[in-house]
């Protein structure tokens, strides 16, 4: 089920942020023309891991953060994953990382060396794991 904060349809209320609002994700920059589909809260590894084709997560194993291509669906049917193709899904121009706007109303410069289990844990709201030091 969705995972994250805001996506279609979501209902998601402050009080849903059971991880703490400093500790959960809301958006992040991105440098996409096309789609912002990281903003898509649905599952933490939709947001926090680049497209891979390694079934049943196909989710890459690094940060997405400035990855790039971040979903790439060329390799197999299109008609599986939608019209949504993005070159980048967290991204910015800056040299390392990119903003993201956390729950409490922070932004904070996240590195794309970020550990990937604490990028996870950010993108969930409710799933107990709290990050350590980012």
């Amino acid at each position: 089920g969705a995972d994250g904060t805001m996506y279609p349809l979501s209902k998601t209320r402050f009080a849903d942020i059971r991880d703490g609002s400093s500790n959960t994700l809301m958006l992040a920059e991105t440098k996409e023309q096309k789609s912002s589909v990281w903003m898509d809260g649905t599952t933490a590894a939709v947001c926090s891991r680049w497209f891979a084709l390694i079934p049943p997560t196909y989710s890459g194993n690094t940060v997405a953060i400035n990855y790039k291509p971040y979903f790439d669906y060329t390799a197999v049917d299109p008609s599986e994953f939608g019209s949504i193709k993005s070159e980048y899904g967290p991204s910015s121009n800056h040299t390392g990382g990119a903003h993201h706007l956390l729950g409490d109303g922070s932004v904070r410069f996240l590195s794309e060396n970020l550990n990937v289990g604490t990028y996870d844990a950010l993108t969930t709201r409710a799933s107990g794991d709290i990050p350590g030091e980012f």
